[in-house]
């Protein structure tokens, strides 16, 4: 969210910039005014559109984007594996990112379940100097008899995943409001593959 509204920051210079491109060329033709400010537009818009998909990952970028925290995203994208602890048992759990430079969603999978983010964003926080994945999802458990889909196969809960300095761990916590009983537990992520 503070990503995307320092960008619309920028949109008001690039309004700025025409205008005053208008002034200083001393347009007064409206359809050649209107060709400039399209064709500045286009040409944001497809810079734009290369940064939200791909330049904002390359490495010279992304140094020029660590040197302001609230601009930079951390690089999390891919296929995690690791461990879910509940209840003092671990179980291997598995979550897929799916990450553009303003955009984030989740999928995760453990033995007896699946679940896909209703929402998700990536957090700066200030005091402790340290980004988060924090999501909010929809599980569905498998563990009724095959073929029921019943109301109590569905539960919702979030996670909240710190992201470690170097983006080569994601550690943190979830909880749901499963019936009959909430469950809550750990997540240590540390295998990451490129999908």
């Amino acid at each position: 969210v503070n990503r995307i509204r320092t960008i619309l920051k920028h949109t008001k210079v690039l309004l700025s910039i025409s205008a005053i491109l208008i002034i200083i060329l001393n347009i007064k033709d409206i359809n050649w005014a209107s060709n400039l400010i399209s064709f500045i537009w286009i040409v944001f818009s497809i810079v734009w559109w290369a940064f939200d998909n791909f330049l904002w990952k390359c490495k010279c970028i992304n140094k020029v984007l660590k040197l302001n925290k609230a601009l930079y995203c951390p690089k999390i994208n891919g296929r995690w594996e690791g461990t879910l602890n509940r209840d003092g048992k671990n179980h291997k759990f598995v979550i897929e990112i799916k990450q553009t430079y303003t955009n984030i969603s989740c999928v995760a999978y453990s033995t007896n379940s699946y679940s896909k983010s209703l929402c998700a964003e990536l957090l700066y926080d200030q005091q402790n100097d340290s980004h988060s994945l924090v999501f909010l999802w929809q599980g569905k458990t498998s563990k009724n008899p095959k073929g029921q889909d019943e109301p109590s196969n569905y539960f919702n809960g979030t996670t909240i995943l710190t992201i470690s300095d170097n983006c080569n761990s994601l550690t943190g916590n979830y909880f749901t409001d499963r019936n009959p009983k909430q469950t809550k537990g750990t997540i240590i992520l540390n295998t990451r593959q490129d999908i």
